[in-house]
């Protein structure tokens, strides 16, 4: 039954594929002569619907609320069909009728709407996917929050036009995940945790939605106990506390010496196992929210007083002394950090500050080979002279903290006897003394004499030092 021609023979199209409809029912160029005898009949009875008079009829609300009481997913509708009928082919071409036939309405009351996990539901609970990604949809699953139970399946060409529960979008997808992974970052960084927030970082970075970064939650990890903790990207112009991307992807002469860098800033190469790429890190640390190096660059105005100065600058104690205009400075990242800085961890180790010293002269005195030479810079002081100046600032913890553990116990300053016995007990130290350089360049801006150092290393009877010395 239906309200014209047309619609009864697209409701005999409909009935055709069903297994309990089919052989029952009259030849379908017969279907209309049948609908008008019924409706005869119902006139006889005094009724003006012959629909709920007799149950041998059939109309469009009423095979929908078939629908709903026998199936739950496409696989129980599948199984009511002839092997022949195609499920979501089907479930349109129904759609379609309901809209021809001014049953739209019956859409909304009924389950019969094919949604992205394969489940019929009510057209109300579920939302138009405007292209929404995949990868996206996966993340999602990872967090338990069951997004394709929300959205309808795209398949469904007939109901295209219906907005249901409104449209989704990737935008509000990626703000959920962003608030899920957030919260599960406080409460419980599992396996699932960490899967979804490397493959949503990914995804964010490819899409260069940099926004979406503030506040990210991605994680670190212990490579010997698999600790994961959990840190958050910034937006930020602060630049000495970035997070150091995963360690392959920093200069291949650098990576030796991730040792001395807290492991709790460093992502772990989960990140970097998916994304190996170099655009990747690079696009991140371009954007502000990772380094790849550990040499922080920045303009300022430098303290000559904190500098490492070679000459008395005032008479008056109280008298600040500054460069008159910014200037380039270098630092090394994590260098002074709490406890978990680079300082405070090598001078508990001496295998830790044998590695610390050959960062120093190995990959510091070349990368900022400028750093470690003497500058000088006008002062607003009342001498108004020209003052010295190192544009490394790493140099002054160099000589201010007691870094460099005794062989005995106990730390001590850089000076050339605790130097000497710590390249002592590392392999090819007194011998890099030799071969390295810029080593004197570096001894110099630390105050150390480096033929002091030569001589500290070396084993001689008092009456041979006192030769060499004064040699």
């Amino acid at each position: 039954m239906a309200e014209k021609d047309e619609g009864v023979e697209a409701l005999w199209d409909l009935l055709n594929g069903w297994r309990e409809f089919r052989d029952i029912l009259p030849r379908r160029d017969e279907a209309v002569g049948w609908s008008y005898a019924i409706r005869s009949w119902a006139t006889i009875y005094g009724k003006d619907d012959p629909i709920p008079l007799f149950d041998e009829t059939m109309d469009g609300e009423k095979l929908a609320s078939h629908i709903d009481s026998e199936t739950h997913n496409i696989d129980d509708l599948r199984a009511l069909l002839h092997k022949d009928v195609l499920g979501v082919g089907w479930l349109d071409q129904f759609h379609q009728f309901l809209n021809e036939n001014s049953l739209q309405e019956t859409v909304r009351d009924y389950h019969t709407v094919l949604d992205q996990e394969h489940k019929l539901d009510q057209l109300s609970n579920l939302h138009r996917d405007q292209g929404i990604s995949e990868k996206l949809k996966d993340i999602a699953e990872l967090l338990g929050w069951k997004v394709r139970l929300e959205l309808r399946y795209v398949g469904l060409s007939s109901l295209a036009g219906e907005e249901g529960a409104g449209d989704m979008k990737n935008e509000e997808v990626v703000k959920r995940l962003i608030e899920e992974l957030q919260e599960r970052a406080e409460k419980n960084p599992d396996d699932d945790f960490a899967k979804a927030s490397v493959d949503l970082f990914l995804w964010i970075v490819g899409e260069e939605d940099w926004v979406r970064l503030c506040r990210f939650p991605v994680f670190t990890e212990d490579a010997d106990s698999y600790k994961r903790k959990v840190i958050y990207l910034e937006c930020t112009e602060e630049k000495d506390d970035l997070p150091l991307a995963p360690v392959p992807t920093w200069p291949e002469d650098l990576q030796q010496y991730s040792q001395l860098f807290p492991k709790d800033y460093i992502l772990s190469e989960r990140f970097f196992e998916v994304a190996s790429g170099e655009d990747v890190w690079q696009a991140s640390e371009e954007q502000g929210f990772l380094k790849r190096d550990v040499i922080i660059t920045k303009d300022l105005k430098i303290d000559f007083a904190e500098s490492l100065p070679d000459e008395f600058l005032s008479e008056n104690e109280n008298e600040e002394h500054e460069t008159d205009d910014l200037v380039s400075t270098t630092n090394i990242a994590f260098l002074t950090k709490d406890e978990i800085g680079i300082m405070a961890r090598v001078r508990k180790s001496r295998s830790l500050a044998g590695t610390f010293w050959r960062f120093l002269t190995e990959y510091m005195a070349d990368r900022d080979a400028h750093g470690i030479e003497m500058e000088e810079a006008g002062c607003g002081c009342e001498s108004g002279k020209r003052h010295h100046y190192f544009s490394a600032a790493w140099l002054e913890p160099l000589v201010k903290n007691k870094w460099v553990p005794l062989e005995k116990g106990g730390q001590s300053k850089a000076t050339a006897e605790s130097l000497g016995s710590l390249l002592r007990s590392i392999d090819g130290g007194v011998r890099s003394l030799r071969e390295n350089e810029k080593i004197p360049k570096l001894l110099k801006a630390i105050g150390v004499k480096f033929s002091d150092l030569m001589l500290e290393t070396v084993a001689v009877s008092p009456e041979v030092r006192e030769n060499l010395e004064s040699t």
